[in-house]
């Protein structure tokens, strides 16, 4: 009955475009295929090709210019055919011409719908369509797309009988012959012709009489839920779209509120997918906080908080902090949870799994000052001791000037006492501000700084740079005695007319900064930690002795002989050894200790896993990646193996 129009079945002739022609979806504006032929008056028309949206209008032999054309896509236009169609050739208007089929188009018998019965029905019902030439129809279209297959014994020439499926949903019906062959079997591929209602068909869903407000409810509940035709419902959605556990009896809905749960809108679903809501949710929040003891609290103190409904606290978040603190016991009425070291005064924020807050606030002990000795001032480079309370909880103290004495660096540390070296820059009087291991600060009295009493500095230089003479301004210059840099004593003169201290900076120093110490009559010495320039990078020696390499390894670094999960990425690691100069190569693979397998393939490697030592070197250097450093700390540490050299030293720079 039908035949399914392609190229290779039918050929088109392009007017007034030459360039026009109908290979399949090569640009441009091509038809390739239209159908369903025969095609049913009042049905639907396909058009599929190239450009296909480019179409302007569609001639059908007996009728005006079509010009309501449904786009589907690019390649995919849609018509309806008129009642009045006729058989005969079917032009495409497009911007470039027009494309005219040779293939005609054929009819159908007049398939329609002209009614169908009940208008309302419910999944499950039997629904009967009218109309003409039915039987030649072998599905029933719903909404959506939801397609039945109707047997052969439910069909007549007048009518087609059939049961509305779960999925369907309201909307207008429709009959299909599914694309049928000559033998009247379906065809996979092929073009259908489709009739539609001109009415829509109601489909039954469950409904309530009017959205419930549930307030003030928790994890665990069973709500109930009444109204109509609650039987069909197949999902409960949670706020949060996840599903719920329900029962049905009764003409009611019983759902129990998962742990999840969230405020907002509970919705219930047919098999049909469509949703209607049927509760707004509040969730449950503790109140009547109280927390004890609420002031003076410290890292490790319990705090015990009280109320209702605590039972739906999942964790705290104290003020200060970002992470989560988890709770010791748990009650409906009662929660206790440990103090961290860096929670602040605040609120303790009372998280519930439904996302929803409470808070109650506390305050933690803060340190205080009450002395300071020497009571009359204090110069720089000597020693403060700060009585008061509490002043185990400092982690540093700011000197107004702008130093900072960490707590690490303190002479001495107790509750009631801290001892610590005035710094010889950027301490004046002032008052000092005291600063918590949690991050709070509190102010102390002001404190006298008095200028040193011997040779000091008042500003430190940017750098000084090795094996020059290095010129800086100094103050009670006429007491120095001696000036060293890292340990070593250097020559120096003091200039008093300017009030310059010039002194030799040595040679061979190692490092970014050194420590310079200026030594006075008075036996006073200031020392000064200052930015080197030209010093050569610091090494740590992580293995040295004789180990000659004949393709064995030196495993001495291996599977736990040193820590690689400590060495940054872009460290340096230096090989020493000696070559074995009876030979004229030398090879040095660097591997880890799973399997030898080297870090890298070198590029001017042997094989590409040993690097080609050059004759007369006594070292080579290698710049570890993070995943060199990855590697070397997780897959078996550091394997040294090749030919032809003794290993003597190995260190690493940048650590």
């Amino acid at each position: 009955m039908m035949c399914l129009l392609v190229v290779s079945g039918f050929m088109f002739t392009a007017c007034d475009n030459d360039d026009l022609d109908t290979n399949q979806f090569t640009g441009g504006i091509k038809l390739n295929v239209f159908g369903p032929c025969p095609v049913a008056r009042g049905g639907e028309l396909r058009f599929i090709g190239s450009g296909m949206n480019q179409v302007t209008g569609v001639v059908i032999p007996g009728c005006d210019e079509i010009t309501d054309i449904t786009v589907v896509s690019n390649e995919e236009i849609t018509v309806t055919v008129p009642q009045d169609a006729e058989v005969g050739k079917v032009i495409l208007n497009t911007p470039q011409g027009q494309i005219e089929t040779i293939t005609e188009i054929t009819y159908l018998e007049p398939v329609s719908i002209e009614d169908f019965s009940p208008k309302t029905v419910r999944p499950g019902d039997e629904l009967v369509i009218t109309g003409e030439y039915l039987n030649l129809m072998r599905a029933v279209i719903f909404e959506d797309g939801v397609t039945v297959e109707v047997p052969e014994s439910d069909r007549t020439r007048n009518e087609i009988r059939v049961i509305v499926p779960a999925e369907a949903q309201t909307g207008y019906i429709g009959v299909s012959d599914l694309g049928i062959q000559e033998d009247g079997t379906a065809e996979a591929n092929g073009i259908a012709n489709e009739i539609y209602s001109e009415e829509e068909l109601t489909v039954t869903l469950p409904a309530v009489a009017q959205v419930v407000n549930l307030t003030n409810r928790k994890p665990g509940d069973v709500v109930t839920i009444t109204g109509t035709d609650l039987d069909l419902v197949t999902t409960v959605l949670m706020p949060n779209d996840s599903i719920a556990e329900f029962t049905y009896a009764n003409e009611a809905l019983n759902i129990t509120l998962r742990d999840d749960a969230t405020d907002g809108e509970i919705r219930m679903l047919p098999a049909s997918g469509i949703e209607v809501v049927i509760a707004n949710l509040t969730m449950a929040v503790p109140t009547e906080l109280a927390a004890v003891p609420a002031t003076g609290l410290r890292e490790g103190d319990v705090i015990t908080i009280t109320g209702a409904d605590l039972d739906l606290v999942t964790n705290v978040t104290f003020a200060g902090m970002t992470d989560a603190t988890e709770l010791d016991t748990q009650s409906a009425t009662e929660i206790t949870v440990t103090m961290p070291a860096a929670a602040q005064s605040g609120d303790i924020t009372l998280n519930t799994a439904a996302g929803k807050t409470a808070t109650v606030a506390i305050t933690t002990l803060k340190p205080s000052v009450n002395s300071y000795s020497p009571a009359g001032g204090v110069s720089g480079g000597n020693d403060l001791t700060i009585s008061g309370s509490d002043l185990d909880l400092v982690a540093s103290i700011t000197f107004t000037g702008g130093a900072v004495v960490e707590s690490a660096d303190f002479v001495a540390q107790s509750a009631t006492e801290i001892t610590l070296t005035v710094p010889t820059m950027g301490a004046e009087t002032g008052a000092l501000t005291l600063a918590m291991g949690n991050g709070e600060i509190v102010e102390a009295p002001e404190v006298t700084i008095t200028s040193p009493e011997c040779a000091y500095l008042p500003t430190l230089p940017e750098s000084i740079e090795v094996g020059t003479v290095a010129q800086v301004g100094i103050v009670n210059g006429s007491m120095l005695t001696g000036v060293s840099v890292n340990g070593i004593a250097v020559q120096f003169m003091y200039i008093a007319s300017t009030e310059m201290l010039q002194f030799n900076v040595p040679t061979g120093l190692t490092g970014e900064t050194c420590e310079l110490v200026l030594t006075s009559s008075n036996g006073q010495s200031m020392t000064y930690t200052v930015n080197l320039v030209g010093g050569t990078p610091a090494e740590t020696t992580i293995w040295e002795g004789e180990f000659y390499l004949s393709w064995n390894a030196l495993d001495a670094l291996s599977w736990g002989g040193y820590d690689f999960s400590t060495v940054p990425a872009g460290a340096t690691m230096i090989i020493y050894y000696t070559l074995d100069t009876s030979f004229d190569y030398w090879q040095l693979r660097i591997a880890k200790g799973n399997g030898w397998t080297a870090l890298v393939d070198w590029s001017t490697a042997v094989g590409g896993s040993e690097v080609l030592l050059e004759a007369g070197t006594t070292s080579y250097s290698y710049t570890l990646t993070a995943n060199d450093v990855n590697e070397l700390a997780n897959d078996g540490g550091l394997i040294l193996t090749g030919a032809n050299l003794t290993l003597t030293r190995i260190a690493l720079t940048g650590i």
